[in-house]
């Protein structure tokens, strides 16, 4: 464990009501070093500030509805589990302990949704995970999760997962997922797995994040024969630049999924892709899958350079020579039309199918 606590003051505020009988809030100053002790004391709809900056050494359960708000540069030292719908963590620096999980969001029990992680910053050491979306067992649904305006640091190795669904290659697990935004957030040195397996996933945005020096921003993974499906997979406005070595990949074993996993509404539109070598099979937008009719949506994104991506299944001319400069992409990925400037340099429509660019 990492070093102990200092004396903190947590105050909780109570909000009760008891059949027309009003009862106005209270302060209760809980035993210090423990944020714990005030879960346990909490209902419900209840606040707790936690108004020291610590560091706190000790593992959340919160099995109940509660909004724990920190400074900002609280430090909980630790491996935390939210089993309950409607938790909102604000202020914390979360750092888990021995290749841990910083937060799982536990579906085992019960369904869960409403789960707001906002202005927390995450210290991941190599192999350590930042957000579990329905833990190791997620027997129920997860859903409205919202992940927004955190730091995610990683380890020089670029071992890492800001956030996760799912399991591990060995051992795929699936777990029903809608409504998951990821907004606004800085990334670096650490990768967004994905496990499609038999449960379905729908409704995942991934929008105005920077990321940096990861071993790939994000993939979509699966192993055997899996039937769930991928819909309304969206990433947008995001900035990826060299430092990443490939930015959206699908499929990174090449003969998993098939056009029946993939449902309407998946996307890639609006991102930066600057200089990305690829790595892995992958590109800047990568479906490594053996598709028949199905494309991927990657229409209207910055790749880098005017001419377009580059790669095998980029822009090339009639001969079948390469013209694109910009960043690789693989497989059916629909890429025409692109941005002729990055994203927020442009003011006009994108380049038109078939232009030819000098």
């Amino acid at each position: 464990m990492k070093k102990k606590v200092a004396a903190a003051v947590i105050t909780l505020v109570l909000l009760l009501s008891f059949t027309a009988v009003p009862v106005f809030a209270g302060t209760i100053n809980v035993p210090p070093g423990s944020i714990q002790t005030a879960i346990n004391a909490a209902i419900s709809g209840d606040t707790i500030n936690v108004t020291d900056d610590g560091p706190y050494d000790e593992d959340l359960t919160i099995g109940k509805s509660l909004t724990i708000q920190g400074t900002g540069a609280t430090v909980i030292n630790g491996n935390h589990t939210i089993t309950a719908s409607d938790v909102t963590l604000d202020g914390f620096v979360l750092s888990p302990d021995d290749y841990g999980i910083a937060v799982t969001i536990d579906s085992s029990a019960a369904a869960i949704s409403g789960i707001n992680i906002t202005d927390c910053i995450f210290e991941l050491d190599s192999g350590e995970v930042g957000i579990w979306i329905g833990g190791l067992s997620p027997t129920y649904p997860v859903s409205d999760v919202e992940i927004s305006n955190n730091t995610f640091n990683g380890p020089d190795d670029q071992i890492s997962n800001p956030w996760k669904i799912g399991g591990w290659f060995g051992n795929s697990i699936g777990c029903e997922v809608s409504d998951v935004d990821f907004v606004n957030n800085t990334v670096d040195s650490g990768s967004i797995p994905i496990n499609l397996d038999d449960e379905n996933i729908d409704d995942v945005l991934i929008e105005g994040n920077i990321f940096t020096n990861t071993d790939g921003v994000v993939y979509v993974w699966g192993e055997g024969d899996p039937i769930g499906g991928l819909s309304n997979f969206v990433f947008t406005r995001n900035n990826v630049d060299s430092t990443n070595s490939y930015g959206v990949g699908i499929d990174p074993l090449g003969d998993v999924f098939d056009d029946d996993n993939f449902g309407d509404g998946n996307r890639v539109n609006y991102n930066n892709f600057i200089g990305i070598v690829g790595k892995y099979g992958f590109g800047a937008v990568s479906i490594l899958a053996d598709l028949d009719g199905y494309w991927l949506d990657a229409q209207k994104n910055w790749w880098g350079h005017a001419s377009g991506p580059s790669g095998d299944d980029g822009r090339v001319n009639k001969k079948g020579k390469i013209i694109g400069k910009g960043s690789p992409v693989h497989g059916q990925v629909d890429w025409d039309p692109w941005l002729p400037q990055p994203c927020w340099q442009t003011k006009h429509d994108p380049v038109p199918p078939g232009l030819k660019l000098k």
